[in-house]
């Protein structure tokens, strides 16, 4: 049983897929559980060219009745031990349990809305509790339930060495001057590698702080800007919005600055 942290960028269908492989060649069944439908497709990919054709079956609302309770029988009867799916999946009657296995545990797409709640990794959890199988808890990031498992001696730790993890981490370096990026908000060497990027997976833009203009100040005395209701600062959420008041929410229609009388407004700071 061990609760494996996968290695940045690297592709853990196949990994799954070698996991339920060497489960198979056992004489054993498997479960596989995955967050979503997209999930599901890469794994199924994987599984596939790991496995071979006809080795597994897929387990989806996507599927249709047809070809779900198809699938369901093949796993009952015992023609096909091994199954991929989402979060019902983790209720198929899969012979002879060898492993169970779910990926990115923490996504909430794994916990079922509709009483009893079922959670697909306790449900794993627990048959893997009844049965003796082997458990793989992976993912990107550890939750706290699966670090519990750790904690608790039940299950191994399996993360790589720390050099291999930075090795496999994202680098971008943007040339740009400094004129280029303090005149723009996102510089268009960004934006590039963001198109890039997109070609081959998520991008993640993270900021500082949000809003359009977190804060605003007198364009000609510089003193920041403040309700006449609460002496709250004021903000700016778009180009066209009248500022508003960031603690009380009232809008400063006729604003005037408090020290110089000024009407203009700048932002020392941009969201």
């Amino acid at each position: 049983r061990a609760v494996w942290s996968g290695v940045p960028r690297g592709p853990p269908e196949r990994a799954l897929a070698q996991a339920v492989d060497a489960t198979l060649r056992s004489g054993r069944g498997a479960v596989v559980c995955v967050p979503d439908v997209s999930d599901v497709a890469r794994a199924d990919a994987a599984f596939r060219d790991v496995l071979g054709p006809g080795r597994h079956v897929v387990l989806t609302a996507d599927l249709g009745p047809s070809a779900r309770y198809a699938a369901f029988l093949a796993l009952a009867r015992g023609q096909v031990r091994a199954v991929v799916g989402t979060r019902a999946a983790a209720f198929a009657p899969v012979h002879d349990l060898g492993l169970v296995a779910v990926w990115d545990d923490g996504d909430d797409l794994l916990a079922e809305p509709r009483a009893p709640y079922p959670h697909a990794r306790e449900v794993l959890l627990t048959r893997a509790w009844d049965s003796g199988c082997a458990v793989l808890v992976g993912g990107h990031a550890r939750t706290a339930e699966a670090q519990q498992l750790v904690a608790s001696g039940w299950c191994a730790s399996l993360t790589a060495p720390m050099a291999r993890r930075r090795a496999s981490w994202a680098r971008l370096s943007i040339d740009a001057g400094a004129g280029a990026l303090q005149a723009a908000r996102i510089p268009g060497a960004a934006f590039a590698a963001v198109r890039a990027g997109l070609e081959s997976g998520p991008v993640l833009v993270q900021v500082p702080r949000a809003g359009y203009r977190a804060a605003l100040a007198c364009q000609d005395c510089r003193t920041p800007a403040r309700c006449a209701q609460c002496t709250g600062p004021l903000a700016q959420t778009g180009a066209g919005d009248v500022p508003r008041c960031r603690w009380c929410g009232t809008a400063a229609m006729d604003w005037a600055c408090a020290s110089c009388g000024g009407r203009r407004l700048r932002a020392p700071v941009a969201g």
